[in-house]
């Protein structure tokens, strides 16, 4: 079975829905746990909530270091495509991968988080997930930052606009 290839405004827009399905995905489990945690589904017990105190601290960890740890990866990636001769098509599939991987990286850790309260029962730590939502948000593709960020031309962005 052969592919089709994909025109550039369609592989465009299958980015934003996969990077804002990301995002949706981190809110919808966030509001799962703090439902189950309002109901008091899942309650531990005194004693295993002290054993349990390091998972927040490692949570806040991981929020804070996946931050800069998924810029500088996804500027790492995206930068053989400045200024390169490749197609539309190749550049747009290379920012793909890396904004995904972008977004991978910071979801993770808000998952963590959602585990972590789960576990624990602390809310305080949910507190987390409005500053990655905020991070998703900020990255979210657009037609101004891909322009930016992979430096196209003219006619590349009116490829996309179509």
């Amino acid at each position: 079975m052969q592919a089709t290839e994909r025109k550039p405004h369609q592989q465009f827009r299958v980015l934003k829905l996969v990077y804002t399905s990301m995002a949706f995905a981190v809110a919808l489990f966030a509001l799962a746990v703090l439902t189950i945690n309002y109901v008091q589904l899942m309650q531990p017990d005194p004693t295993e909530k002290q054993d349990l105190q390091l998972f927040i601290y490692i949570s806040a960890a991981l929020v804070i270091l996946s931050m800069p740890m998924s810029m500088v990866l996804f500027s790492q990636s995206i930068k053989g495509i400045k200024g390169s001769n490749k197609t539309l098509s190749e550049k747009l599939t290379t920012y793909q991968t890396a904004l995904l991987i972008k977004a991978a990286i910071l979801e993770f850790p808000a998952m963590f988080v959602c585990v972590t309260v789960l576990l624990t029962g602390n809310l305080v730590v949910l507190l987390l997930i409005p500053l990655v939502l905020f991070i998703f948000f900020i990255n979210k593709p657009s037609l101004f930052r891909l322009e930016n960020d992979l430096e196209l031309t003219r006619d590349e962005v009116e490829q996309l606009k179509d």
